[in-house]
């Protein structure tokens, strides 16, 4: 599977210049594309996210090969001070990440269906987006549409980041 995803929004968001060895950044670190093999397709936003802000990836390309996709999530890690990991799979379930693999929210060694979205199941076009909110809920979007609070508690006095996985 290879995915090439662009991010939307007003202001000029654009991932951060950490990033997983087999992850191309291109178009001012705005377009990030898996370029070969299996993991280490692990993407930042550049900057943390403010309360209440979207970010949201469109998928341009999706193409066959691999049998793999997309997690998606946040992190309170700053990527200017932490390694890369291989893939979300080595850090989900910590206390200061929250991540969507396929309908599955993980945090802190627990596990959530989040049946209103489905990672897996995205195609060519799609825009999936995450966002905190001022009372700490993590929302993801499908499409523009808010598909209500995935978890709860999250900080909203501190630095939150995008956390994504292009993996295959």
């Amino acid at each position: 599977l290879d995915i090439c995803c662009r991010i939307l929004g007003d202001k000029m968001a654009s991932f951060h210049h950490k990033c997983g060895g087999n992850i191309r950044l291109t178009k001012d670190n705005t377009v990030a594309r898996r370029v070969e093999s299996y993991n280490k397709g692990v993407v930042y936003s550049a900057e943390p996210l403010e309360i209440g802000e979207l970010f949201s990836v469109r998928f341009d390309e999706k193409e066959g090969g691999w049998a793999g996709g997309f997690r998606m999530g946040v992190c309170t890690c700053d990527p200017d001070v932490m390694c890369v990991p291989s893939g979300v799979l080595d850090v989900y379930n910590q206390e200061d990440h929250w991540v969507l693999s396929g309908s599955t929210l993980h945090h802190n060694h627990t596990e959530t269906n989040y049946a209103q979205v489905h990672l897996e199941s995205l195609n060519q076009g799609d825009v999936v987006g995450v966002m905190v909110t001022g009372d700490g809920e993590l929302h993801f979007f499908l499409n523009g549409d808010d598909k209500g609070a995935a978890a709860y508690g999250l900080p909203v006095d501190g630095s939150v980041w995008m956390i994504g996985d292009i993996y295959g």
